[in-house]
């Protein structure tokens, strides 16, 4: 049980680390007052880093399908690599839309409550 504790540990780790690296990206390339675009920007830019780091270290290009020949066979649940990096990419592309939409609208939110735009010139109350 404590393994999948550390475990979990080390996802939220890299979770955190890889929303903050996405935010700061797409902080820098958003332009404007829209905060879908934000979200957008930002659920691209660590969709894109998610899935190049998924592919270069964790999926196997020489697998051919069959079953591992490491695993008994009285075993029967068991996860090759590559069904692990389709299983990720498919929880991110469910789940990390919404949480980028709802960072992006809070973030929005936070940063324009003090500004009031009077003929297109930004002032503060």
């Amino acid at each position: 049980m404590k393994h999948w504790l550390v475990l979990f540990g080390l996802a939220s780790f890299g979770f955190c680390c890889l929303m903050l690296f996405g935010g700061a990206v797409a902080w820098k390339l958003y332009k404007g007052n829209q905060w879908w675009k934000l979200a957008g920007y930002l659920f691209l830019i660590t969709a894109a880093i998610l899935s190049f780091g998924l592919f270069c270290f964790v999926w196997d290009w020489n697998d051919n399908g069959g079953r591992p020949a490491n695993i008994p066979p009285d075993e029967e649940c068991y996860i090759t690599a590559n069904e692990l990096v389709i299983i990720i990419m498919l929880l991110w592309t469910i789940f990390v839309p919404i949480l980028s939409c709802a960072i992006s609208y809070i973030v929005k939110r936070l940063l324009h409550t003090n500004k009031e735009i009077k003929n297109g010139i930004s002032t503060e109350k």
